[in-house]
Parts: structure tokens; sequence; C-alpha cells
């Protein structure tokens, strides 16, 4: 098993906008870079909005909360009571580990940019459906149970798009 990481970020107006086309049956679903539906659904976008593949689940998890941190001076809350403290990032490592969706969302300060920055990590082969494709395969030649995987580089906090 191995996990992908996902960050989309865009307007409230865009989200809105590209809400329509979050679903799987919507003609546009995989040409729009805007979040599906269902965390699961991701492995149907193409996989270059993959903006990372971990073999560790805490290593996925790690990544998350790095993206938490670039977002949480210009989050709405400002001590959101879901912050990815220890506890948090245990659960979410357990998750996916277990074949789990993980997925935390952020609201942005109006005047900070983009607003809506949900972050997902999606172990793959993964439940409901174990047999779904992978959207990205391993950028190893070999998959190798263990092996570690770095994740892409992410572009600063600020300049996400995806």
């Amino acid at each position: 098993m191995h996990y992908h990481g996902y960050l989309w970020r865009d307007s409230e107006a865009a989200r809105s906008r590209e809400q329509a086309h979050g679903h799987i049956d919507s003609p546009r679903f995989r040409t729009s870079s805007a979040p599906p539906i269902k965390v699961c659904w991701w492995l149907r976008k193409p996989a270059a909005l993959v903006r990372g593949t971990w073999a560790d689940p805490k290593e996925a998890v790690d990544w998350m909360a790095e993206r938490y941190a670039g977002f949480a001076p210009r989050l709405v809350e400002a001590e959101p009571y879901w912050a990815p403290g220890e506890e948090r990032r245990t659960a979410a490592a357990r998750d996916l580990a277990a074949g789990r969706d993980v997925s935390w969302s952020y609201r942005l300060l109006a005047g900070s940019g983009p607003s809506w920055p949900p972050c997902a990590a999606r172990p793959t082969p993964g439940t409901p459906r174990p047999t779904a494709p992978c959207a990205a395969p391993s950028p190893h030649p070999a998959e190798r149970p263990g092996a570690p995987r770095s994740a892409a580089p992410a572009p600063p906090a600020g300049d996400e798009q995806g």
C-alpha cells in the first residue's frame, strides 16, 4: 500500500462554481481542478494532481501537517479545535494504515489569498474500493512493500494551485 497526497486551493467563488464538477458523473470531473466530493475519487483525477506519494502513512500525515502549518497564520479560527496535534496525527496515520481516507480542510481569512485549501491523503489500495486504479503508480521501478518514497516538492504555502 502507498499513499497519495492532494492539495487544492482557490477562492470561495471558484469552489462554488466548480462544486458541480466534483461529482464523478460530471462530464468535467476529470478536467476540473476542484476537489471531488469523495476523497477516494481523487484517484480518478489526473496523476498530475498528486502532490506526493509515500510508503509510510506517518510520512503522509507529516506532509498534511506541514501544509496546515503553512496556512495556520491565515486561518479564520484563531485556534482551530482540530489543529493537527499529536493525537490527531496519530489517528490520521492509523486511519490511513487501515485503508481509510483522511482529509483536512481550512478556511482562510479574507484578503489572505485563496480561501479554501483542503488537504487529503488517500491510501492505494484502500477501502471501500481496494481494486480502484491508482492515480499515479509508484515512481519507483518496482513496488516494494515499505520502500521509501519521497514527496514531490510542494510549492510555497502561498502559491498552491491544483
